[in-house]
């Protein structure tokens, strides 16, 4: 019986060594896998070269942007005077903005308070952001600490 259980044992691990080595067989000769189309031998990625980047014109210091569906308008929060400030030496506070990639349109999407992380939605007719301008008479708070992130978002 111990013999029986032995010459499965072997006659299995043969079959799964011999399978094991014909698919690796048929994916050497580089064509595309016939179910996902992967090719196993993909061109090397180029890591010498940055992607390119140019200055979008006409619009004010801004950070953290994201574009819209249409890859055209961008959302971001640029610098403006009209934001709350926390009266130290932080840089000046920032409102939410759509901006065209080209610099052609320039629209506050916010007048007071202090705005972060706005997105469109997917229709691109709504957006969204967070604001202390519902509650600008509690501390401010720092964006960048999670402890003492603002009250009034």
């Amino acid at each position: 019986m111990m013999n029986c259980s032995r010459a499965i044992i072997v006659a299995i691990t043969g079959f799964c060594s011999v399978l094991f080595a014909v698919t690796a067989f048929a994916q050497a000769d580089g064509a595309p896998d016939a179910v996902s189309g992967a090719s196993p031998a993909a061109p090397e990625i180029d890591s010498s070269k940055e992607l390119p980047v140019r200055l979008v014109p006409n619009i004010p210091p801004a950070g953290e942007g994201y574009y819209a569906p249409d890859d055209y308008h961008f959302i971001a929060q640029a610098r403006d005077p009209d934001a709350q400030t926390a009266g130290d030496k932080r840089i000046g506070g920032a409102l939410t903005y759509i901006f065209t990639d080209d610099g052609k349109l320039s629209r506050r999407i916010n007048d007071r308070g202090q705005d972060a992380c706005s997105y469109f939605l997917p229709d691109q007719k709504r957006v969204i952001w967070t604001s202390t301008r519902d509650n600008m008479d509690m501390p401010l708070g720092d964006w960048a600490d999670p402890k003492n992130y603002p009250q009034g978002a």
